[in-house]
């Protein structure tokens, strides 16, 4: 997987998305209307990450190639896209 992107989480991955719903990772969003919701990373078209911080958490494993990673790795893979 080369984006953590909620959608591609579950879709590209071929994931099983309950346990992600049920463990409070992904939220489904389905019928929603648009202007409700943020346009961020974190936000797919049918599924959110519960919390914005799994997004940035998963790009920092994808980077490093490892799920060995430290909370200053995930804070410099924000810090990346804040100063884009």
């Amino acid at each position: 997987m080369s984006e953590p992107r909620p959608d591609d989480l579950i879709y590209g991955a071929m994931l099983n998305d309950e346990p992600l719903i049920e463990d409070n990772v992904l939220i489904r969003i389905i019928g929603k209307p648009l202007s409700q919701l943020p346009s961020e990373e974190w936000v797919g078209g049918d599924y959110a990450y519960q919390l914005p911080a799994y997004y940035w958490v998963l790009r920092a494993m994808i980077n490093k190639g490892s799920v060995n990673i430290t909370g200053e790795e995930v804070v410099n893979e924000l810090t990346k896209y804040l100063h884009k």
